[in-house]
């Protein structure tokens, strides 16, 4: 069975603020929206692979990544 992923939120949330990005500096960067990277970081929805791997690449990190 492959592996699936998802994002620790509180982890995401500190890897947004120390890499000194707002909540819209990043979801204009990766084609989202405010409210959706919002609830990522709360945990109540989870982002889809392509949008780990955006923000993997935006923040230059992937410590706020798990497997589920």
């Amino acid at each position: 069975m492959p592996k699936s992923f998802t994002v620790d939120g509180a982890k995401l949330t500190q890897a947004r603020i120390e890499a000194g990005l707002s909540m819209e500096d990043v979801s204009a960067v990766i084609g989202g929206n405010k409210s959706s990277l919002s609830r990522w970081e709360r945990g109540i929805v989870h982002p889809t692979e392509h949008g780990i791997l955006s923000l993997a690449v935006l923040l230059k990190r992937t410590d706020f990544i798990r497997e589920r």
